[in-house]
């Protein structure tokens, strides 16, 4: 596995109740690594998946604070997807809507560079694994970030019924952006619809056995 979680800053239910979940502690070749804590919670409408935490967002204890993860969070509101956020702490209410957060490659770093196609496509199994452990099942919309963690990881989460989209690209033009971000934010709806439907048919399954 790429990272095992040996401790958690607030806890699980911590969070659920509004408090700032912030960083936590992996095991990596034997060494602690501090990292963010994912924000991954069952019933939620969507998780958001990057690449891995930038060194930024660690020490700022909250997700996408970097340059270009500030411009992400101006996108998902423009989009519809998620608003009213907070500066400096748009995570802790993007989960209050319903939102969850966890990257690809625990490890944080100043640069993503080094993580190639291979190094994504052979953690892909464990970010499943991940979601499963924390009550994410299919089929949640599952929105990446970067088009290399979407291209290397997205086929497996599909595999196993996960709706699976990406974030236009963070360079793109204005008007490719605006195209992108629409579509994006209307199959999020179509797919938490979807979602919700699955639930109603499930629960109606068990009350007629």
């Amino acid at each position: 596995m790429v990272g095992q979680a040996a401790s958690c800053g607030y806890g699980l239910s911590g969070w659920w109740r509004g408090e700032p979940l912030a960083t936590t502690v992996i095991e990596v070749r034997g060494q602690p690594v501090v990292t963010l804590a994912e924000l991954l919670l069952p019933g939620l409408r969507a998780v958001i998946v990057g690449l891995n935490p930038s060194q930024v967002s660690v020490d700022a204890e909250h997700y996408f604070q970097g340059r270009l993860g500030k411009r992400l969070w101006q996108r998902l509101q423009r989009a519809g997807i998620l608003h009213d956020l907070p500066v400096g702490r748009e995570d802790d209410e993007a989960s209050r809507q319903g939102v969850g957060f966890c990257d690809v490659v625990r490890v944080p770093s100043a640069r993503a560079s080094h993580l190639t196609r291979a190094i994504l496509r052979g953690a892909a199994p464990d970010l499943l694994e991940r979601l499963m452990a924390a009550g994410v099942r299919p089929p949640t919309a599952v929105l990446f970030v970067y088009k290399t963690a979407h291209d290397a990881v997205g086929p497996l989460l599909r595999e196993h019924g996960f709706r699976v989209f990406r974030m236009p690209g963070m360079y793109a033009r204005s008007d490719e952006v605006e195209r992108e971000l629409k579509r994006v934010g209307e199959e999020l709806v179509r797919s938490a619809a979807a979602a919700l439907d699955g639930a109603r048919g499930l629960s109606a399954d068990m009350h007629r056995r």
